[in-house]
Parts: structure tokens; C-alpha cells; sequence
């Protein structure tokens, strides 16, 4: 249960830096984008762990933790190196920023764009997160879900019990991050919030690959 609540947090961590962001903004997330954000992180980690119990069967038994753990360290390394990199871009003043986004309209640009600056999922700029938009920040955040997910169904933690928990901490996580980017707003910034998420992973791995 122990490992189920720290793999919960490093992959559900992101969304506390999501809402933070759209609190410092001042952007609202109403109930149905919120719980859009949810079924998709919780839909990722169902999909993920069930391509993980796929894989097992090709894998010796005694191996899995080993295997499993693997995966946890190695994504939770690209975390870290991921976000050092981004810490080290400098920030684009806020209507350069617009610029950017007017030009680059594409998909793919458009879930970098978000991917590194999550307030910009508000892209129609009204203040709200849509349902679309909720789709496509949900897109975003379940990338590390379905990553971490291969690897926790390897190490023998249940399907749908995780997914489950995956959601729920979303749940309650962006809020509380929108929360409390309302209350310091100006004052803080989360601008390296995933390295936690790397360190967790990290250490979930080597418990158990020991």
C-alpha cells in the first residue's frame, strides 16, 4: 500500500503544479474539466498496467520487480533531466508568449506548449477551462501515468485499484494547487515541482530492484 501511494504521488504531482499554475492566473476549472482531467489520467493508467500484465507473461516471474523497478528509474531520471532542462529555457515575457501560440497552431505544438506551461491549455484565453481544453491538459498529464503504469503492473500493484487511486488524487490535488496559487499569487512559483516526481519514482524502483 506503501508503494501505491508513493507512485500515486509522483505521477499525480504534476497536476498539483497544473492548478497552481491556473491559480496564479486566476483561470477557473470547473467540476466537469477537472473530472475530464481525472478519467484520463485514470484511463492511462488502466491501459498502461494492462500492456504492463501483457509484457509479464514474456517475462520470467523472478525478473519482474527487477524489470518493473527498471522502468520506474529510468522514467524518473527523463523526469529530472526533462524539468532541468526546462528550468534552464528562459521564461518569454506573457505577450511574446501569445505570439508564439498564434503561429504555432498545430497539435503537437500545442501540447508542448501545454506540457511546459500548463495555464496555456485556457487557449480560447477566457478564463475557463473548457471541456476540449480539460481534454487536452488531461492528454498532457496522463503522459507520465502511462509511463509509470508499465512499470507498476510489473511490480505486481492491481489494475484498477491504482487507476482508481490515479484519479482521485487528481481529484484533489488540482484543486489544492489552484488553491494555493491563488493564495500566493506573485509569491511562488512551481517551476521545478516534477523533480519530486522523478526522485519518487526513483526510489519506488530501487525498492524494488533491492
Amino acid at each position: 500500500m506503501g508503494l501505491l501511494t508513493l507512485l500515486v504521488l509522483a505521477v499525480s504531482i504534476d497536476g498539483f503544479s497544473a492548478g497552481f499554475s491556473f491559480g496564479l492566473r486566476r483561470l477557473v476549472i470547473p467540476l466537469y474539466s477537472l473530472l475530464i482531467i481525472c478519467l484520463f489520467s485514470s484511463l492511462a493508467a488502466v491501459f498502461s498496467m494492462l500492456i504492463g500484465s501483457r509484457v509479464a507473461m514474456l517475462i520470467p516471474v523472478s525478473w519482474l520487480p527487477s524489470v518493473g523497478g527498471a522502468i520506474l528509474i529510468i522514467l524518473g531520471v527523463y523526469i529530472i533531466i526533462s524539468d532541468f532542462r526546462k528550468s534552464r529555457q528562459p521564461a518569454l515575457p506573457e505577450w511574446e508568449r501569445e505570439e508564439v501560440d498564434a503561429e504555432n497552431g498545430s497539435s503537437l505544438r500545442i501540447l508542448t506548449s501545454i506540457s511546459k506551461c500548463p495555464d496555456k491549455a485556457d487557449l480560447d484565453c477566457s478564463g475557463k477551462l473548457s471541456a476540449g481544453e480539460a481534454a487536452l491538459l488531461g492528454l498532457v498529464l496522463s503522459a507520465d501515468v502511462f509511463g509509470a503504469g508499465i512499470g507498476a503492473s510489473l511490480i505486481g500493484l492491481p489494475i484498477f485499484l491504482t487507476a482508481m487511486a490515479v484519479g482521485a488524487a487528481q481529484l484533489l490535488l488540482i484543486p489544492l494547487g489552484a488553491g494555493c496559487g491563488r493564495l500566493m499569487s506573485g509569491l511562488v512559483s512551481l517551476k521545478m515541482t516534477s523533480l519530486w516526481a522523478g526522485f519518487i519514482l526513483i526510489f519506488v524502483g530501487l525498492i524494488n530492484m533491492l
